[in-house]
């Protein structure tokens, strides 16, 4: 797990090692909770705790409904076609 505890590395049951955020992603980045407050990813088949993620509170809520709101301004006048151009290369990812 990283020192700033926003990702942590899990292994997949097929043995494939990976680096998993934890964070909320909020304004291009990912962030702590503002309350602290974590949720915990439960394994279905046998109850163990895998990890914790950051919850969102209303103040996190807050803060990421402004920053849409920002870039919104900016994507809105960008020509349809080429957002759907961005979303199919956002989904190569």
């Amino acid at each position: 797990m990283s020192s700033d505890g926003l990702f942590v590395e899990l292994k997949a049951p097929n043995g494939t090692k990976y680096t998993q955020p934890t964070g909320l992603f909020i304004n291009n980045e990912f962030v702590k909770a503002k309350s602290g407050k974590r949720i915990a990813s439960i394994n279905p088949t046998d109850e163990s705790e895998i990890t914790s993620v950051d919850a969102a509170g209303a103040d996190d809520v807050d803060i990421a409904v402004a920053a849409a709101r920002k870039a919104f301004k900016t994507w809105r006048d960008v020509v349809p076609t080429d957002r759907g151009g961005m979303m199919l290369k956002l989904a190569d990812l």
